[in-house]
C-alpha cells in the first residue's frame, strides 16, 4: 500500500469540512491512496458518522492491512477516542493534520503532544 500523506493534507484542503465527504474518515481513506479493502464513509452528517464509526474502528481495520502499533512521530495515522466518536488524524513533517467541523483542514505542530502522547492510539505500515 503507498501511503501519500502529502496528497491527502493537498485533498482535504481544497474544500471545506462536509461529512462523508471531507472529514476525518475520507483523509485517512486518501492518505492510504482508497484501498478497497476498507469501507467507504456512507453519511451525509454527525448521526450517521456516529453509526459508521460504531460499526468500523480504525485501529481493527488498518491492523488487518497489516499496520502496526507505535509511538506518535511523523507518518502514522493517530487516532483518539472521544465519547462516542473514534477521530482520525495523521502526521506529516511534524505536524499533526485533522479535520475540523468549522475550519475544515488544521495543522497543530506535533511538539503541542510532547507531554501527552498517551491520548493517540498511533498506527503504521510496517517497514518494507
Amino acid at each position: 500500500m503507498n501511503l501519500n500523506f502529502e496528497k491527502a493534507i493537498i485533498k482535504a484542503s481544497e474544500s471545506p469540512f462536509k461529512w462523508g465527504i471531507n472529514d476525518c474518515c475520507t483523509l485517512i481513506l486518501n492518505a492510504l491512496g482508497n484501498p478497497v479493502e476498507l469501507p467507504r464513509p456512507d453519511y451525509t452528517d454527525l448521526k450517521g458518522a456516529l453509526r459508521f464509526n460504531k460499526k468500523y474502528k480504525w485501529e481493527i481495520e488498518l491492523e488487518k492491512l497489516g499496520f502496526e502499533k507505535t509511538i506518535l512521530k511523523n507518518n502514522v495515522i493517530a487516532l483518539v477516542e472521544e465519547k462516542n466518536f473514534q477521530c482520525a488524524h495523521i502526521t506529516f513533517e511534524n505536524y499533526l493534520y485533522s479535520m475540523d467541523l468549522k475550519k475544515g483542514l488544521v495543522k497543530l505542530p506535533l511538539s503541542l503532544f510532547a507531554s501527552n502522547k498517551k491520548i493517540f492510539k498511533c498506527l503504521s505500515q510496517p517497514q518494507q
